[in-house]
């Protein structure tokens, strides 16, 4: 009984893992479509900055970058993608973490 009772608790353990991890991704991706979150600021000033504009640049969206080049330079190639795809990036990279 006690083998049992541990492998039961491990399996809800994973599958509440699981649903949660799913629910953040979508949360992230769902953001990353509709231009919310901080991560939309980093995006924003990586598009800039592909387009050869300043990443600093006011534009008057609600994301300012204030964030070192360097990181803009890391996450531009993943602009091509478009912001679904960074924002699962994104929460991937947080899920790492």
């Amino acid at each position: 009984m006690g083998v049992r009772r541990k492998r039961g608790a491990t399996v809800a353990f994973c599958v509440i893992f699981l649903v949660l991890a799913a629910a953040s991704v979508g949360k992230i991706t769902f953001r990353a479509r509709h231009g919310f979150g901080d991560h939309m600021a980093y995006f924003r000033a990586a598009e800039r900055l592909a387009a050869g504009a300043d990443p600093y640049a006011a534009t008057g969206d609600t994301y300012v970058y204030l964030y070192p080049p360097a990181w803009a330079l890391m996450v531009r190639p993943l602009t091509l993608a478009g912001p679904a795809v960074y924002g699962a990036s994104w929460a991937f990279a947080l899920g790492a973490c």
